[in-house]
């Protein structure tokens, strides 16, 4: 996507176990008040801020965006791609969607009455969205699956999941050697091994990404093998997805596997509404405008018949 010319707010939240995660959230600047919130998920080695091109489009379709850097990313504490817990991503999450959800819930129920209601929206009630994007998109379905404990605050209404790793390239001997590194060295610090001509058919994309100082390259064999057993879970238990979600993936991802995806979307409910775009690389969002335009107008279809009064 083109670049982005807001930038976001970004605070720091404290997770309970002590790791300090940058939180950031874009003003609103559209006339009228946002028909819908949404809580944005990155992917292994990334950050939030290479999502500010899509947040910036997301405005243009009346949702305002938050997101954070996920433990062991970006700005967010933690060593990098390491997990305190095998499920610290999910209790992350957990913390953050109640400081997402309450915040909305409050800017929501402060709204003057005479501007409440936006094209038909009760913007008062304005629904809250999440959207995932690769590993972060396992995160957020594993979480959703879960069931998220988020106290009194609101529930997600529905999800976006972006090439989710939902399976991976991995054969069945480097499978066995993540799963006993994962066994006795959990936090051993290795090589991602992410082909990053591959990311997307834009040289910008690319070249932007090896040369973005927040990105980094590593994985840890716990990271890994939670991905691995954790959306092969995701796959099997398909049947019984619990919510709209729209999965929007790459048909030529070479970085996360397309046929455990094509899996999920042939086992999951009517209520998962797919579009695969076949010869996209892995960031459909950062793709060139032949996969791009295809996936931002899907999505903004799937928005506009979530948000219908």
């Amino acid at each position: 996507m083109s670049q982005a010319t807001s930038q976001p707010i970004t605070t720091e939240l404290t997770m309970p176990d002590g790791t300090p995660l940058a939180y950031m959230a874009w003003p609103w600047r559209r006339a009228g008040t946002p028909r819908a919130h949404m809580l944005l998920v990155h992917g292994l080695g990334e950050h939030a801020r290479r999502y500010d091109a899509l947040a910036e489009w997301l405005q243009t379709q009346g949702v305002a965006v938050c997101a954070y850097d996920q433990r062991g990313h970006g700005a967010s504490g933690g060593a990098r791609a390491t997990l305190a817990q095998p499920d610290s991503l999910l209790d992350d999450l957990d913390s953050v969607w109640q400081t997402f959800a309450q915040t909305q819930k409050t800017t929501n129920a402060g709204a003057d009455l005479d501007v409440a209601v936006d094209g038909g929206v009760d913007v008062r009630g304005a629904p809250l969205l999440v959207l995932g994007h690769s590993m972060g998109g396992l995160v957020v379905m594993r979480w959703l699956a879960r069931g998220p404990t988020i106290g009194s605050a609101p529930a997600p209404q529905a999800v976006i999941a972006s090439s989710p790793a939902l399976g991976t390239h991995a054969n069945g001997l480097e499978l066995w050697v993540a799963k006993t590194l994962a066994k006795h060295w959990p936090n051993a610090r290795l090589s991602n091994g992410l082909k990053l001509q591959n990311l997307s058919h834009d040289p910008a994309v690319v070249q932007a990404y090896k040369q973005d100082p927040l990105v980094h390259k590593y994985i840890t064999p716990r990271l890994a093998q939670w991905i691995i057993t954790q959306g092969q879970a995701a796959v099997q238990a398909a049947h019984s997805w619990p919510l709209p979600m729209l999965l929007v993936y790459a048909g030529a991802d070479a970085l996360v596997d397309p046929s455990a995806t094509d899996a999920f979307a042939q086992a999951a409910p009517p209520i998962v509404h797919t579009l695969r775009l076949d010869g996209a690389f892995h960031e459909i969002f950062n793709e060139t405008p032949q996969y791009r335009d295809v996936a931002l107008a899907t999505v903004s279809h799937w928005l506009v018949q979530q948000l219908r009064p």
